[in-house]
């Protein structure tokens, strides 16, 4: 039995998180694609070329920090709500455990799911 290749969106700026990522999908054999955006302004950019160019690739799955420079989590969010191409992709919210109730309630109420991580 074969699988396709996934392409996967990690919005991360911490370098350790990128590489555990990594990691954990060759430990688990997962075959993919990482595409990784190092700050917010990187991962809207790059949405906007999904809509704007029809060779980029919509990836399979987004893996969010919420806690990004240059342009957060939510920003982010109500961006690919807005894409005509990857509205429908499956996100993984990521967040470390002093995320704002607020910014949690927020990304929850659109049934994203959240993955915790430790500072």
């Amino acid at each position: 039995m074969s699988f396709e290749t996934a392409t996967l969106l990690l919005a991360e700026d911490n370098p350790g998180d990128v590489f555990l990522i990594r990691r954990a999908l060759e430990k688990h054999g997962l075959k993919s694609n990482l595409l990784v955006m190092e700050d917010g302004q990187a991962a809207l950019k790059y949405l906007e070329s999904i809509d704007a160019e029809d060779d980029v690739v919509c990836p399979d799955l987004f893996l969010l920090d919420m806690n990004l420079p240059r342009a957060n989590g939510g920003q982010i969010l109500a961006r690919l709500r807005q894409s005509a191409r990857c509205q429908e992709t499956p996100i993984v919210v990521v967040y470390v455990v002093g995320l704002s109730r607020r910014s949690r309630a927020g990304a929850q109420s659109r049934r994203r799911p959240l993955l915790r991580k430790t500072q």
